[in-house]
């Protein structure tokens, strides 16, 4: 699978839980959900996959793999619930809910 079906498995699901946690699918609804105590988790296939309230980025596990001679991949090292660091620092939607930038570490954003 790749990381873009990945990433879309994972937004469709958070938002699903966001959408039942606010018992709608309004838009700011579903964002105050997001945003409200801790946001919104579920267990994906490949761990656990939190919304951060804060930068509305992901917490998830990161796997580290190298490809076999059957087409596989053998897991050498898992790195567990890894937070968005930079982004978390950066950009702050619940303080600035207007913001829509990408942000670039070593760029003055």
């Amino acid at each position: 699978m790749t990381a873009v079906a990945v990433d879309v498995y994972n937004a469709v699901h958070l938002w699903a839980k966001a959408a039942n946690k606010a018992k709608s699918a309004e838009p700011a609804k579903v964002i105050q959900a997001f945003e409200e105590g801790e946001g919104v988790a579920f267990d994906s296939p490949a761990g656990p996959v939190s919304m951060q309230p804060k930068s509305h980025h992901v917490r998830q596990n990161i796997y580290i793999g190298v490809g076999t001679k059957t087409q596989s991949f053998d897991i050498v090292e898992t790195y567990a619930s890894v937070a968005p660091k930079f982004e978390d620092q950066v950009c702050d939607l619940v303080a600035k809910p207007q913001t829509a930038q990408h942000f670039t570490p070593g760029a003055s954003n």
